[in-house]
């Protein structure tokens, strides 16, 4: 269960782990899936996204 909470701008008002989807900076293709520690006042890594990729 993810407890996290972020507010607005995405920065961590309760410390968790997170599931987070990596992408390439450049063409912005997956890369992975991953579950990052969030410590209060810290925002989600670069170059992730708390959405996964839809399917066509």
């Amino acid at each position: 269960m993810y407890n996290a909470i972020l507010n607005s701008k995405f920065i961590a008002t309760r410390q968790e782990r997170l599931p987070f989807i990596n992408y390439d900076s450049e063409t912005r293709e997956y890369i992975s899936a991953s579950t990052e520690y969030l410590a209060v006042g810290v925002g989600i890594p670069a170059y992730s996204c708390l959405d996964a990729p839809g399917t066509t």
